[in-house]
Formats: structure tokens, sequence, C-alpha cells
């Protein structure tokens, strides 16, 4: 585990991204608060003239996030008016790198683990000279799958719950998306993607962002990291969570299932030995979050069903498993899971998985038989424990 800084200082500044939720804002504030940062910026939308709790719920979340207790410079862009989240976020991300050269952005629904900070503090510093890389990221959608023999990959998606830059990569934003038609153009989604329906679906993104139809900053930036070639590094564990999955969430409240995501440190920082995206992984990515394959359960468990009719138990098994983690409750990825595991011949962790499986469905015929089937190849020596 990277340690946090609960006693010592926090080098690297911090912008706080706040709006109109105290009770998420105070989540957070306590993770920065325990980081404990030499500088704390704080930026703040307005309340929206049309939504009469915005102004109470606003002030009392500015209070929150401006309670520092620590040694810490503080400044503050408070905003009189609601500018939306498209102009609110990224005008907020400019000014503070008008200030610093490197910095960690946190929103107020993202929740980072204790090592989050010193994780982007050190690759900020190992980074700095490489305009290869633009972004450092908390977020793994790997759904457990190790990438590489580092703590870290690399990745063409800049995911933004969670995460650090530079100046000089924050230069290459334009909130306009003004040059979306050279984008396209540029033949860049034809060199990242083989599917042309994906294609499509990203170059539909970035042009209804251009043309106002998206009240977001972050397709601008995506584009921008698409267009530069810059890499993101993220961790080999999820380490934050989004808490903002509920009514009151502006942009994402329709994905709870994202919220299902389990987080956890990485261990002590060990560098990859190439700067280079893992297909791999963002193409697992793009297929399971990117395209929302992740949130229908039946197709996820014929995904799992394909790997075992080709022969690939194993990697249905840690499919399956990954998946589970979304999804605790689906009975037939639990089965799933146990067969490939039998399959596999890994019959220690078949009978782990099994077990609490007929103890949910102790009338499963096919558990059962397979229960069954086991003992009497560990009586007769048949099987591996």
């Amino acid at each position: 585990m990277i340690p946090g800084n609960c006693c010592s200082h926090l080098d690297v500044p911090v912008l706080f991204l706040i709006f109109n939720r105290p009770e998420t804002t105070a989540r957070v504030f306590e993770t920065i608060r325990q980081a404990r940062p030499r500088q704390l910026f704080v930026a703040a939308d307005g309340p929206r003239s049309h939504v009469p709790t915005d102004a109470e719920t606003c002030r009392t979340a500015r209070e929150i996030a401006l309670a520092v207790d620590w040694d810490c410079e503080v400044k503050t862009l408070l905003r009189a008016r609601n500018l939306g989240c498209r102009v609110a976020v990224s005008s907020s991300i400019t000014w503070f790198f008008q200030q610093v050269d490197e910095g960690i952005i946190l929103e107020d629904d993202v929740l980072p683990v204790a090592g989050f900070f010193d994780f982007c503090q050190s690759l900020l510093a190992h980074y700095r000279q490489d305009a290869r890389v633009i972004q450092i990221s908390g977020s793994n959608f790997q759904l457990g799958a190790r990438r590489g023999e580092g703590s870290y990959y690399f990745s063409i998606f800049n995911h933004i719950w969670g995460w650090a830059t530079w100046r000089r990569a924050w230069r290459l934003f334009d909130p306009s998306l003004r040059a979306v038609q050279r984008f396209q153009r540029s033949g860049v989604l034809e060199r990242l993607f083989t599917n042309p329906a994906t294609r499509d679906l990203w170059l539909e993104s970035f042009t209804r962002a251009a043309n106002g139809e998206i009240d977001t900053w972050d397709y601008a930036w995506t584009m921008a990291a698409f267009g530069s070639s810059g890499l993101t590094i993220l961790p080999n564990a999820n380490m934050v969570a989004n808490i903002g999955f509920d009514l009151n969430a502006t942009h994402t409240g329709s994905a709870g299932w994202l919220a299902r995501l389990p987080v956890q440190d990485v261990e002590p920082l060990r560098h990859p030995s190439a700067v280079a995206a893992d297909a791999a992984a963002d193409t697992f990515t793009q297929t399971y979050f990117y395209d929302q394959r992740i949130a229908n359960p039946a197709l996820l468990c014929a995904d799992v069903a394909t790997l075992l009719e080709q022969a690939r138990p194993g990697e249905a098994a840690a499919l399956a498993h990954g998946f589970l983690s979304m999804y605790p409750e689906d009975t037939t990825l639990a089965w799933l899971e146990v067969l490939a595991l039998a399959n596999a011949g890994n019959t220690p962790q078949a009978l782990a998985a099994l077990r609490p499986f007929l103890a949910r469905h102790p009338d499963h015929t096919g558990a059962r038989s397979l229960l069954t089937g086991i003992r009497q190849a560990l009586q007769g020596g048949t099987m591996k424990t």
C-alpha cells in the first residue's frame, strides 16, 4: 500500500470542485483534510435560479469545503451564478493551472482511497517532463484483471474520477471543440479503433459536445487526448469511488451500476517497463464501460459462457469473478464462475465458490451434482486439492 499523508503535508496542490451537495462534499473534503495539501483551491459553481434549494445547499457545501484546519494556503473561485458543468468545471481547471504547474483535481462526488494522493504526487514528479503522458487517474475499470507488471498501466482513455495533470498537458484543452471537423479528417479514430461503430460513437459525442447539445467538458478533454496521442496512467486497482449516483446527481444518476466498482489501494509503486497503451485493457474498457455492456447482466453471462464453450475456463472464471463484483447476487454469473473453476481444474476455489452458492440455492440440481462429483473424485484420488 502507498501510505497516506496522515501527519505530513501533501506538496502537490489540490483543486476541489464543488456545487450543491453538502453530504458528498463533506466526505470528499475529509480525505483532502487527511492528506493536508499545502495549497487548496476551491472552485464552486453558483446556484441555479430555477432550483429554490440551491442557494442553501451551495452555501453549506462552500462552508464545508473551506473549513481548513491545517497549515494551508487556500484560494477560491466562488461563482455568484450558475454556469453549468461545462463552463464551470473547465474554466475552474484553467484558473487552477494559471497558478500552478501541476495538481490533483477532485470533484465533490469522487472519494479517493488514502494512497491516491501519494500515487498522484509520485507520478506527477516521475513523468513531469514526459510529453507522452498527459494525465494520472485513480480509476480502474478492469474488474480485477491485472494489466502488466507494474502497479499501473497506460491507457488512451483519460478517466476523470479523481485525476491529476500538468499545465503543459492542460494547454491541449479546447473547451469549444472547434477543431472537431479537422479531428474527424485526421484519421485519429481510425488509428485508435478498428470497430466503425465505436468510431462513430466517439465522433457523435464530440460533435454533440461541440454543438452544445451536451453540458459537459470532458469530451473536449478526451478529444485533446486522442488527438495528441496522449497517455493516461491508470492504477492496477480502482482507487476512487464515485459517490454521486443519486437523485441529486447532475450527470451520473442513470448509471448507478458504476457505484458498485470495488476500491482499494495499490501496492508499493512499481513502474512498468514500457510507456505504451495497454490495448487489451482499452478494449475491455470500451466494450464493457463506454459501450455499457456491463449494464446488461445477461450479456455478461453470455460472454462467460462463450469462453467456456471455447474451452477457456481460466479466462471464464476470471471474467465471471470480475462481473460478480458488480452483480454479487446474480445467480447465473455465480454458477458460471463455479463451472469455470471446476473445468479449469481448480478444485479448492471451485469448492470455495460452490459451497456458498449451494447455501443460497440448496435445490440447484447442477450444483448438487457437481459437489457430489467433486467429492467422489477427491475420495478416489483423481482430483487435485
